[in-house]
């Protein structure tokens, strides 16, 4: 579920790499803008709340070991259809009980936010992205989490 939706100009310069976001240019045009080695990239974060059970799944693992809990998982795309994500961060957990962060508050084996395909990778660059946490209990969690993307 979409809760935020905003929206960035900012300027790249096209003889970098597609994924390079670091020489972009915010607010003001370059001085040579005109130029075709310049286009313009539109980064949209998007607030998303995911939800247990619902958006989350139960990974059927355990980690945290040896005080063992539930791996439980949620995927995750940028609201605009083909977008490419930049990054994502967390925001807020709601009526978590004994909910946890991966790498933040419980050891998962990956990082908080992952390549659905690749545990061990992170998800920039990606159109999907994952978001693990760990429970021992039933009861029902939500976090809010930001993703920050644009279009290639």
């Amino acid at each position: 579920m979409v809760l935020n939706h905003s929206r960035v100009c900012v300027w790249r310069n096209d003889s970098d790499s597609a994924n390079h976001l670091s020489t972009t240019r915010t607010e003001a045009q370059p001085d040579n803008w005109f130029k075709s080695e310049y286009s313009k990239i539109v980064i949209t974060g998007d607030t998303l709340t995911l939800v247990r059970p619902g958006a989350y799944r139960d990974m059927k693992q355990t980690v945290n070991c040896p005080n063992c809990k539930d791996l439980w998982c949620a995927d995750f795309q940028p609201s605009q259809p083909g977008a490419k994500i930049i990054d994502a961060h967390f925001i807020r957990s709601r009526n978590s009980g004994l909910w946890f962060r991966c790498q933040f508050q419980a050891s998962c084996g990956r990082p908080e936010f992952s390549n659905p395909s690749n545990a061990q990778q992170e998800c920039g660059g990606l159109s999907t992205c994952r978001i693990c946490r760990t429970t021992d209990d039933a009861i029902g969690a939500e976090d809010d989490v930001l993703v920050n993307s644009y279009m290639p």
